[in-house]
């Protein structure tokens, strides 16, 4: 199942009421600058997500939603604990409470068993030790590593910045 996350930029809401006035250019050159943002956002996550087999990375994509309106995803439910860590390694940014308390705890323990089954089967760990390895996930969880939030600071100032220069010409 994708995760959302919405990104809000002050003030652009008020570009958006302003849509159908603007001249087609306008609406183009704010496409463009929206679409290279997300892809930005998208590349960087990509490169700052961990990979084992590649599938959080590979799952970070990108869609238009409407009108100057794009969405970035992640289409894997474990993504969450990997960005903000589980157990007692929880770490949550007071600005993201809200966005992370909407998809916590939504893992099972099958899922964790089927998952460090499967890492233990390809890193040729002895298949006796999966549930001790296990046992200790599930007790003491595992550490955050952030991907997805670095990437949209990272790339938000210059991208308001740019939206922000074509608004002044509107």
């Amino acid at each position: 199942m994708a995760r959302e996350f919405n990104i809000y930029i002050e003030g652009f809401d008020k570009v958006q009421q302003r849509f159908r006035d603007m001249p087609r250019r306008l609406r183009s050159e704010i496409n463009a600058e929206l679409v290279d943002g997300v892809q930005e956002i998208v590349q960087r996550a990509k490169q700052n997500a961990p990979a084992d087999q590649g599938l959080l990375r590979n799952s970070i994509s990108y869609y238009k939603e409407g009108q100057l309106d794009y969405a970035v995803v992640v289409g894997v439910d474990y993504a969450e604990f990997v960005e903000f860590g589980t157990r007692n390694k929880r770490r949550v940014p007071p600005e993201l409470e809200k966005i992370a308390s909407v998809h916590r705890n939504t893992g099972t323990p099958g899922n964790a068993w089927n998952a460090i089954s499967e890492w233990c089967r390809r890193k040729g760990i002895d298949p006796k030790l999966w549930y001790p390895i296990y046992r200790s996930v599930m007790a003491k969880g595992i550490d955050p590593h952030p991907f997805f939030f670095p990437a949209i600071e990272s790339v938000r100032p210059k991208l308001v910045n740019n939206l922000k220069s074509i608004a002044k010409r509107l």
